[in-house]
């Protein structure tokens, strides 16, 4: 799942995570209203900073990154990503999308 695609229509890219893998799962059901989901106690992911977050948060665009990241920081981000970006979508800059 693309973070560009989470962000802009969250139900409908958690539609298409499921069916690329093959899963029966009801979108429907899914506790997500337009941009608003209900994290619920189970929703833990390690090393994930909202991993203690609990009721109805707002799913937005971050690209804060692309303003505060130093450019060494940058470079060496290109560096690590630049054999993958283009299997997922993303041209030669990791801040541009081919989408």
């Amino acid at each position: 799942m693309r973070y560009e695609d989470l962000v802009v229509d969250p139900r409908q890219a958690f539609e298409d995570a499921f069916a690329s893998l093959a899963l029966d799962v009801d979108v429907a059901s899914l506790p997500i209203e337009g941009h608003d989901a209900t994290l619920e106690p189970g929703h833990l992911v390690a090393g994930n900073r909202m991993q203690n977050e609990r009721g109805v948060i707002h799913i937005r665009q971050d690209d804060a990154w692309r303003t505060e990241l130093g450019a060494r920081s940058r470079r060496t981000v290109e560096l690590m990503t630049s054999s993958l970006r283009s299997r997922y979508g993303y041209a030669a800059g990791p801040d541009t999308t081919t989408r």
